[in-house]
Formats: structure tokens, C-alpha cells, sequence
């Protein structure tokens, strides 16, 4: 459903390639996929998952403190003031799940429950595998940081990730780069981009190759371009997911290469 414009770039509301204005490319099943039930999401390379190794994505490894049980997740939602913030949903989503060997434990399956008055989630009990931690969105001019975590569970260990802090954030300006075979910029590309509250926005790159979106409010959002690459061609990534925070962001470009 058309809804206007918003920043210069026109405002569809929808799920993912179900709803809003027709593209011609029959849907998206890509994009409603990673959403993850429109909450935080993997981008087009899914990152690392945590597992107490440094380097792991999502901001600090988790620990796994002796008093966690062995078939837990748990975590806790804070505001920037290190306050829990209660009552606030949150999904566990599971991304690679093998059978596990731990016994009573039923296969993965999609989680969903609310922080208590101290801010903080278990999930319980959650069979080996790996799994998206994704908080319920917060509220515009609000966000999540990170958007969601990845977490490997093993049989026998219990884990404890790091904090999700909720910030202030506003709107901004997303600059999406697309580029051809030779690195060069690609003018009148038509490129979508889905905000954290599933309104969507189109733009076209001029003549630098870039669409502008403005006045985007702070959160998960993903971006693609809309139009068919030339024959013999794929975009590279095919969807970029990416956390607008608290100000303007530049995406890296999409590219064609080679089917």
C-alpha cells in the first residue's frame, strides 16, 4: 500500500515481496527469510556466531557462568544507563540446528519470551545448535545495539550473552552505492530499502550511482536493488542487511559479478 513519500524516496508499507507496490521479480522470499519474523536479522554473509572466541560478531563474547544451567540461552536488555528494561520480548531463532544428544530436549525450534522486572531472558531449554538472539524492536527514535546476536549451543553448556543496550538514535540518511562489473558507478538502478518498522522506501541511483534515502529512523533495515542485473550478471550481495544507529550511514556498494 502506497503511503507516501518520505525524504524523497517513496514510502510503501508491506512484508517483505508480499506487500506493497508490485516489482515485477515476484516477491522476496529472500528478504522475508532473513527478517526473522521482522526483527533483527542476518545480513547477506551470516557472522560469526559467539562462542566465547575472541573476535566473534555482535560485540562481546558471551560467558557461560557456572550457575547457567546446561540447557539454557540467557541474556539480559539494558538501557544505556545499564538499567534492565523489563517486559520486552525477545526471539530466538534457530539458523543450523543438528540433532542434539542431550536427552528431553525437543529439535530447535523458534523461541519467543519476555525479560522479567530485572531486564532479564531465558530460554529454556534449547537443544545444540546455532541460533539468531534478535530483541523485539524498540520504539522509533530508539534501538537495539547490536540489532542481534549469533550463539552456537552446544550439548552441556548453558550461555550467557553479552548485554543488548537500548540508545537513543533518530533519523538519517542511508546512502546505497551500486556499481557495475568494472567498479564503475550504475546510474538509474532502482534500490528498496525496508526500515526496522517494515515500511518501505525506493529510490533510483543517479548519476554517482548512489540512492539516497532520508529521514530513517535509527534500527534493522535491509536494502536490495530492485532491478534485474544484465544478462549473465548477479548482484553481489543480493540483499544487504545493516543497523542504522545514531547517524548517517553509507552502505558498502552492491556489485555485478558473473553468473
Amino acid at each position: 500500500m502506497y503511503v507516501g513519500k518520505l525524504g524523497g524516496a517513496e514510502a510503501y508499507s508491506g512484508d517483505g515481496g508480499a506487500g506493497g507496490k508490485p516489482h515485477g521479480n515476484g516477491g522476496d522470499p529472500g528478504f522475508a527469510a532473513a527478517r526473522a519474523g521482522n526483527h533483527g536479522h542476518p545480513p547477506e554473509t551470516p557472522p560469526k556466531a559467539e562462542t566465547g572466541q575472541p573476535g566473534a560478531a555482535g560485540g562481546p563474547c558471551p560467558t557461560t557462568p557456572p550457575d547457567v544451567p546446561p540447557t539454557q540461552i540467557t541474556g539480559k536488555l539494558v538501557t544505556s544507563g545499564g538499567m534492565g528494561v523489563p517486559m520486552h520480548d525477545i526471539h530466538l531463532v534457530p539458523v543450523s540446528t543438528p540433532n542434539s544428544a542431550q536427552s528431553g530436549i525437543a529439535p530447535a525450534q523458534f523461541q519467543v519470551v519476555s525479560t522479567n522486572a530485572e531486564g532479564v531472558f531465558v530460554f529454556d531449554p534449547v537443544a545444540a545448535g546455532d541460533y539468531r538472539v534478535t530483541p523485539q524492536r524498540a520504539e522509533r527514535g530508539e534501538y537495539w545495539e547490536p540489532s542481534g546476536r549469533s550463539v552456537t549451543k552446544v550439548d552441556g553448556t548453558g550461555i550467557a550473552v553479552a548485554d543488548f543496550v537500548r540508545r537513543a538514535g533518530g533519523q538519517f540518511t542511508v546512502t546505497v552505492p551500486v556499481r557495475d562489473q568494472n567498479g564503475d558507478p550504475m546510474a538509474g538502478v532502482q534500490v528498496r530499502l525496508r526500515d526496522n518498522y517494515a515500511i518501505e522506501f525506493l529510490a533510483d541511483t543517479g548519476a554517482d550511482g548512489n540512492a539516497v534515502f532520508a529521514d530513517i529512523w535509527s534500527g534493522h533495515c535491509e536494502v536490495r536493488p530492485m532491478d534485474n542485473p544484465p544478462a549473465g550478471f548477479r548482484w553481489d550481495p543480493g540483499f544487504r542487511g545493516i543497523d542504522l544507529q545514531d547517524g548517517n550511514l553509507t552502505t558498502d556498494p552492491f556489485g555485478l559479478v558473473p553468473e
